[in-house]
Parts: C-alpha cells; sequence; structure tokens
C-alpha cells in the first residue's frame, strides 16, 4: 500500500498538538516497518518532517508531492488533525475517490474517527486486514463553479444591515425573508455551525439538503429538509453579502445578483473502524461529543 500522511497546521498558540512532529514521524515509521511505502503533501513535509532523524534514514523512500498529486498516488489517507484539517483534505482526496482515515488532533472531532493514543500498529493491520466499513458523504457547490462543501455554503451580511432575499427550490418560490443570512448545509454539515444556528442534527448518509435562515426576523421561517436533487436558488434583494464555503471566504454579493446550490458529483469516502478494540458508531459519537446520554439531574462523567 502507498499511504498518505497529512498533518493538520498549527501555530505558537495552537496548545492542543504540540507533538505533531513525533506522531507524524513515528506513524511514517511505523509503515515502513510493515512494509508500505508513505507519501506526504508538500505542506506536512515542509512543516513537520524536514530536518528531522526520520527524514536522514528514509530520504530516499520518501514520496512527496502536491495534494492533487497525492490523491492520484496513493491507495489510502490517513489525515492527522481536527475537523477542519479533514475537511481541506477530504475535499480534494475525493476527486480520485481516496479513502480517508482521520486521527483525532482537535477538540471535538466528529469526523476524525480514532483517538491520537491508539496504536499505530493496529491502525496498519486494520488496513491491512480491512477491518472497517466505507462510508460515503456527499457535498455540495454553487453551480457553474469548482467550489465544494462538505459542510455547508453560507451566506452572510458583510454590513450592519439586515438582508432581504428570496429562496427558490427546483426553480419554485419558497420563501421571502429578512435575516442575517442563509446557510445550506450536507447532513455532515448538520453538526457543525447549522447546529448551533438551531438547525436538526441528520444523519451523515441521509440523501438530503438542509435550508437554514441565519437569525431571520419572521419566527415563522425555519429550516428546511429538501431532496438533495433539489437545487436551491438564493437571490439578494436588499443588502450586500458574503458567501463562505466551508469557512472560507468565496466571494462578496451586491443587491439583484443570484446563484445556485446543488449537490456535487463528487463524494468523500470516510474510512469507520471495525475492530475489536475500536469500532465506529456514529450515535455512540454524538453521543460522546454532545452529552447526549445525560440525563436531567445527573453529574456529567
Amino acid at each position: 500500500m502507498i499511504i498518505a500522511l497529512v498533518g493538520r497546521k498549527t501555530t505558537s498558540k495552537d496548545l492542543v498538538h504540540k507533538n505533531i512532529k513525533e506522531i507524524l514521524t513515528s506513524f511514517a515509521r511505523k509503515i515502513f516497518e510493515r512494509g508500505h511505502e508513505v507519501m506526504f503533501d508538500e505542506d506536512t513535509l515542509i512543516n513537520f518532517i524536514v530536518n528531522t532523524t526520520f527524514m536522514d534514514d528514509y530520504n530516499s523512500k520518501v514520496k512527496v508531492g502536491s495534494f492533487k498529486c497525492v490523491s492520484k498516488s496513493v491507495d489510502v489517507a490517513i489525515v492527522l488533525g481536527g475537523d477542519g484539517t479533514m475537511l481541506n483534505a477530504a475535499k480534494v482526496l475525493s476527486a480520485n475517490n481516496i479513502p480517508i482515515l482521520g486521527i483525532n488532533l482537535g477538540r471535538v472531532g466528529f469526523i476524525t474517527d480514532v483517538p491520537v493514543n491508539f496504536d499505530h500498529d493496529k491502525i496498519i493491520t486494520m488496513l491491512e486486514n480491512i477491518e472497517y466499513t466505507i462510508e460515503n458523504r456527499s457535498m455540495i457547490k454553487i453551480l457553474d463553479g469548482d467550489k465544494i462543501a462538505l459542510n455547508d455554503i453560507v451566506i452572510t451580511r458583510n454590513t450592519g444591515k439586515i438582508l432581504e432575499f428570496n429562496v427558490i427550490i427546483d426553480e419554485e418560490h419558497a420563501y421571502t425573508t429578512r435575516a442575517d443570512g442563509l446557510m445550506v448545509s450536507t447532513p455532515t454539515g448538520s453538526t457543525a455551525y447549522a447546529l448551533s444556528a438551531n438547525g436538526p442534527i441528520i444523519h451523515p448518509t441521509a440523501k438530503v439538503i438542509e435550508v437554514l435562515p441565519i437569525l431571520p426576523q419572521s419566527l415563522s421561517c425555519r429550516p428546511l429538509i429538501i431532496n438533495d436533487t433539489s437545487s436551491v436558488k438564493f437571490e439578494l434583494i436588499s443588502g450586500e453579502a458574503d458567501i463562505y464555503i466551508d469557512g472560507q471566504l468565496y466571494k462578496k454579493i451586491k443587491y439583484s445578483e443570484n446563484f445556485n446550490v446543488v449537490k456535487s458529483d463528487n463524494y468523500v469516502k470516510f474510512i469507520h473502524p471495525k475492530m475489536k478494540e475500536l469500532s465506529y458508531n456514529y450515535f455512540n459519537m454524538l453521543s460522546e461529543k454532545l452529552n447526549l446520554n445525560i440525563l436531567p439531574g445527573t453529574q456529567r462523567t
């Protein structure tokens, strides 16, 4: 197997995991020792791998390339980071259907299944023995654009003035409202920003899209769950807005501009462990991350 190792970017203020360099190089050594090959994307190599004893030992064996090159060259990718790292890596790797395993170095980790202290040898054995399932996660995009979102596409005001806009679904007018903005979310994104905006939790394999107004002025303007084959058209009729794709600024729009959001043809392939020592269960994950198993009046553990 050729295994890609992708590491999250850290800063001097990042207290989550300052030892990511040691984790990455230790993991890479194990992969080589087990008879497999390692490939790094250029950012991971520059940020964590150069000038290490690992490179002194394995320099001639290490493969490196751009993210697009990595997605064309590997059999599987292991991403070490939080949900943000997984988002960025997954969207590139999805172009070539590369299965991705997430190791959580972040805080919450809705889409990174494996604890950072889990034995590296057992992870490699899991991949060798296919002790896992692959779950396809849908994505969305702006029609006629090349940017895809695994979580959400958000339109939000960029001035102090509230927005007025129309929402058209499958060429039928759904509603006109005044609000701070609008969010179009995938099922994966339902536990991200959409959850903070009082949207429902949606199972990640559900074939739906969530349309969620952000702080609407009308109490009757509620989230809509629609079929993922639908298109969502946004028409700005007052104000100025910014469009964000998975938290990254995409473009600015002004009065009378519009755009359509549709499902992407690509899927992200997440690896979920099915081992005796570690097995993925979506509802157990929700209970752990959101304390759903806590009864009123009982002490949290």
